[in-house]
């Protein structure tokens, strides 16, 4: 399991109102809210927005695609990638040429991920259900 704190978005204090409601990792808070329904009744019970918790939740489902972490997730959301579905549409090259200009400029991820990594992930998000809901 993912702790939440991985994600450079969820601050300490973001971590444990989760924590109090039972939300302990990254993987748990995509299970318990996929749906705006939950995510806003978490966002009533922590203090939360609902918009944060959604970017969460999007980057978790991101991170559901095999060699998608953390770090490459954050990188995808950097180029306005926020779903599979999202990821599917691109074209591989161009994507890592735009990730690649993305970490030069703010740099992101330690290691930019291979273009062959990035294929596999677009191959990979088409098969994949998105599981986050509006």
């Amino acid at each position: 399991m993912t702790p939440l704190t991985e994600l450079r978005s969820v601050s300490h204090s973001h971590a444990t109102r989760l924590e109090s409601l039972g939300i302990r990792s990254i993987e748990r808070l995509l299970q318990v809210a996929q749906d705006r329904r939950d995510r806003s009744v978490i966002a009533e019970e922590t203090g939360i927005s609902e918009v944060l918790l959604f970017g969460w939740v999007q980057l978790a489902d991101l991170m559901q695609i095999r060699g998608i972490g953390c770090e490459y997730a954050e990188l995808l959301f950097a180029a306005d990638i926020r779903t599979p579905r999202h990821l599917s549409r691109r074209e591989p090259e161009r994507l890592y040429q735009q990730l690649a200009r993305l970490n030069a400029q703010d740099h992101l991820v330690k290691r930019l991920p291979s273009p062959g990594d990035v294929r596999r992930w677009v191959r990979q998000a088409a098969k994949k259900k998105p599981l986050a809901k509006p």
